[in-house]
This record gives C-alpha cells, structure tokens and sequence, in this order.
C-alpha cells in the first residue's frame, strides 16, 4: 500500500485546507489499494485557523516537505545485539540472515553503543589468526554461555584478558592464560599453583578424585565438548563489544537522502546510525542509497511548483485538482488532471464525489461548504459560477446547516483587522508569486472586518511589504485588502514605476481604491498583467 499526500499551496486558505482534507476523504474511500493523507504545506494563520475551526475538525498537519529521507531508506529488520554476548552469539544471529546485514547494531541493555561492522569482525578473525598466542577479553559468564559447561568452581576474576593454551606444559611462560585440558591430576595442580584465571577441563570421566581446590582462586569449569571443539568455542567467548571500531557521526531520520548519502560515501563506513532525537531507530548502509525513493503528491488549489510543498520536483505528482491557470510540473506519465474556471477548489471536489456516486458525510460536507463559502467570498466574488452556487445549495443540507448565509458570515467574522495583526504575517500568510515579462511581483490578499482604520495602520504595511518585497528578491510587491461584509477593496503597493499604470484611484502615495474588486484571481492579476505588458 502507498502512502500519497494530498496539498495545498504552502500559504494556506481555507479553500486549500478544505478541498486536501475532503479530497483524502474521498479517495480513501473509493481506492482500497493505497491511502491518502491530507497535508499542508505552510502555517496556517490565526484566522484562517479560526475560519477553519467552524467545521469542528483539526486542519491537516504540517508536512514541511516530500523529499527523500533517511527514514525513508533506513533498515529496522536486523535483531540488534547486546554488547556483553560473546562472538559466538553473534556468529549465530548472522546465520539467521539469507542476505547477512553488513552492520549490527550493538546495545548495552536499553543503551544503544554502536554498529558492529563485519569489516570490523574480519578485522578481529584476521587479527586472531596472526602472531602467536592472541589474547581474549573474557568473562565467566561468556564462558559459560559458549561451552555450556558445568561449573565446578567460580572464582576471581570475573573478567579477564588471556591467552587460550592447550595443557599446562607451557604455562610457566603464560601463567596469566586460561588453560584448556583433558583431565590429569598433575597438570590440573600445576595449573592451579600458577593461579590462572580459569581452568576448563575437557574428557572427564568419573570424579575428580581427591584435588583440594580450595587453595585456587580462579574458576573451573568442565566441558563436555571435546579439547579441540572447546578450544574452538572459546576463542568466540570475547563479547562482541569488544570488537565494535571506528564510529561515524549519526543520522537523523529527517537528514535528506541526499545529505547522508553523500556523508556515507565520503566515508570509510559500512554504515551510519539513524536516530530520532536521542532514540536509536535503524540504521542505513550503502546499498540503502542505491535508489532514491520518490513520494506520491496529489496537489489541490495549485499546479505551480514555485508554489508547491517543497520537493515536489523530486516526487511523483498523480494528480492535480485545480481551478487556477494551468503552469504544473512536467510529469514522467499521463495524470488525472481536473482543471476548472470555478469559483473554488472545493466546489470541484464536490463534483467529483457525485462523479464518483459518492455522498460526503456531514463533517466533509461541511469542511466543502465552509470552503467555497470563503473562497468566493459568500458567492459574491467574480470568480462565482453557477455551480459553485448550485455546489452550496446541495452541500449545506449534508452539512446540517440551514441557512448558508449566516454561516458564512459567522465565519468571517472571526477575521481580525489590521490593528491586531502583524504586517508581515499578514502579507506572507497568503502570498502568491507570479512571473511576467522578467518581472518577480508578489501578490497578497487578506479579509479584515472594515476598511476604516487603513490610513491608520497603512505605514505600517507598507514598510512591511518592502520588506517582504527585498528579502524574496522581488521586485514589485503588493497586498489587497478586502472588506468582505462591504464587498469593497484597498491595494498597498511596494512603490513600482509601474504603479502609474493602474487604472484605480490612488487616495495616498501608493494605497488606491479597488472599489468593489475582491477577487485576485480575476481582477487584480489581470491588472498588474495589463500593467507590466501595457
């Protein structure tokens, strides 16, 4: 099953929000093979927050964007090892594996400690195998735990560092070994008087007559393998901690594909850590980075990528549902694109549910309604179609509410005025940018409850629209604010040669009077279009 996003533009409305969550709705319910998750790609502002929460839902989350991540590639199928196993332990888990990982991870109880590579355990078997008598970190309980062994004295040290000999003959050169040897009383008392650590014994058959080992502080234990076979285990007996190298910095599951490819290669690493905060959760190795994943996207209430969730270049677009001018990403195959002249996104989805013999139930009905209500403004914007009328009237009887109009008025009410809001905030919350005749010009819009504090807050705006203006390197700037009760308009301008252009009346330097303009869409871009070409 797949998992497709579904988005708005990254400076959400209601319209963007309510057409990603009520198109998830839909698709989930007629496609059984992959699931759909509304998302959004920007914050939301407190008033459209405030507009949105009239349908009684939470707005889709927040999806900063859909590149390609380490938690997208990382591994969580390799049983992680605890640190204090012997090597023998660990032989046995790799067996486990048809395809055997190239790293483990290593943990000390709940601690993680690292990943064991196996060039480190070759590392350690050719290390093993050169010179003479290589020496093993050894613990009794390892040892234990490798021979299966019956104990017949635990001693001290618990732990230790010794060579592995066979006999006794020689330990007056390695009185620090551990002796491996079949029983003999002599060899076993030659043994002891040099105090080692530890003493296996290996063909025992009967009792051990009458050796006093009371005098002895190491350990005893008696195999029942064989001398070689026990030698053999024992040489496995080191904990696996000890043969952990060299470590690389860790990952961070949202770290980008890209990034941590590029930070593994440049390495010596068979592989890195991924943790989630302070939380080991996988790892990656090189083959993790062979192929780069590509996320599914279907975008509602846009088709430009300038204003998409970022990433979208590196994902898959499936479809588009759209009511703006056509300017989409290039796709590797044939969409479903559904690009209407309606007043709203959601009055397309609407149809869409009838297309598909589908009722939305009372909470999306709802979330569709609220959506074509804000986006064409209580259905008085230009932008209105009749099916965008036709949509609200067969939407507010699902929606459980009897008279739109007052609906949609409690809903904009809920709109601050400029006194209350910051400029800048105002202005990016619903920004959209547009490329004509080389020039980068930026267009905002905002609903206040009255126009008649502007000559009060106007300064204000438009230094802040300045502002906003140099810091996206834009080179025309504007902000349309829009008395939705009155049906009335205001436009703040960066300051452009261009402004002269205008056909609206200019009551202050650079604020004029749109008069009965609400609609960006129709009438303002159209405007500034006819201005930059004129």
């Amino acid at each position: 099953m797949s998992e497709i996003y579904i988005t708005g533009h990254r400076n959400p409305d209601m319209d963007s929000l309510c057409a990603a969550y009520a198109y998830a709705q839909l698709k989930n319910s007629i496609d059984r093979v992959n699931h759909y998750t509304a998302v959004r790609c920007g914050h939301i502002s407190d008033n459209v927050e405030a507009q949105f929460g009239i349908t009684g839902l939470v707005p889709p989350p927040y999806k900063r964007d859909i590149r390609a991540k380490v938690v997208d590639v990382m591994r969580t199928d390799v049983q992680a090892v605890q640190c204090s196993l012997p090597v023998y332990e660990l032989m046995r888990t790799m067996k486990k594996y048809n395809e055997r990982p190239s790293v483990v991870p290593l943990f000390d109880k709940d601690t993680f400690k690292g990943l064991l590579s196996i060039d480190a355990i070759a590392d350690w078997f050719l290390n093993d195998h050169i010179g003479e008598y290589p020496r093993y970190e050894m613990t009794l309980d390892n040892i234990e735990r490798v021979l299966k062994c019956k104990t017949l004295k635990r001693g001290n040290p618990e732990v230790f560092n010794a060579p592995i000999l066979s006999g006794a003959a020689h330990v007056q050169e390695h009185p620090d070994a551990l002796i491996v040897m079949p029983y003999g009383e002599k060899y076993i008392k030659l043994a002891m008087s040099y105090n080692v650590p530890a003493i296996v014994l290996t063909d025992v058959r009967g009792n051990l007559g009458k050796i006093d080992f009371s005098g002895y502080e190491g350990s005893i234990f008696i195999s029942d393998i064989e001398t070689t076979e026990t030698i053999r285990r024992l040489r496995l007996a080191q904990s696996i901690e000890s043969l952990l190298g060299q470590q690389g910095n860790v990952l961070q599951t949202t770290d980008l594909f890209d990034d941590a490819k590029e930070h593994l290669s440049s390495s010596n690493l068979r592989g890195l850590a991924v943790m989630d905060g302070e939380k080991y959760v996988g790892f990656v190795t090189r083959r993790c980075f062979l192929r780069k994943p590509r996320h599914d996207v279907i975008l509602v209430d846009h088709n430009e990528p300038d204003q998409s969730i970022r990433g979208v270049e590196e994902a898959v677009v499936r479809e588009i549902i759209d009511h703006h001018r056509l300017d989409a990403p290039k796709t590797d195959l044939p969409i479903f694109i559904d690009a209407e002249p309606v007043g709203s996104t959601c009055t397309i989805i609407y149809q869409l549910y009838l297309r598909n013999s589908m009722v939305p139930d009372l909470s999306t009905a709802k979330v569709l309604l609220a959506g074509i209500l804000a986006d064409t403004i209580l259905l008085k914007s230009p932008t209105t179609t009749g099916l965008d009328v036709l949509s609200v009237e067969k939407l507010a009887p699902l929606a459980g509410v009897s008279d739109y109009r007052t609906f949609g008025k409690a809903m904009f009410e809920k709109v601050d005025g400029l006194g209350t809001r910051d400029p800048e905030q105002v202005i990016l919350e619903d920004m959209k940018t547009y490329r004509e005749n080389g020039l980068v010009i930026g267009i905002s819009q905002c609903e206040v409850p009255t126009l008649d504090d502007l000559a009060e807050y106007s300064s204000k705006y438009m230094e802040a629209l300045e502002k906003t203006r140099k810091a996206n390197n834009m080179d025309w700037a504007l902000l349309m604010i829009t008395d939705v009760m009155k049906y009335r308009s205001m436009l703040i301008s960066s300051g452009h040669k261009l402004e002269k252009r205008l056909s609206y009346e200019s009551v202050a330097d650079h604020v004029f009077d749109m008069k009965d303009a609400v609609s960006r869409k129709t009438q303002l871009l159209p405007e500034i279009i006819f201005a930059v070409n004129g």
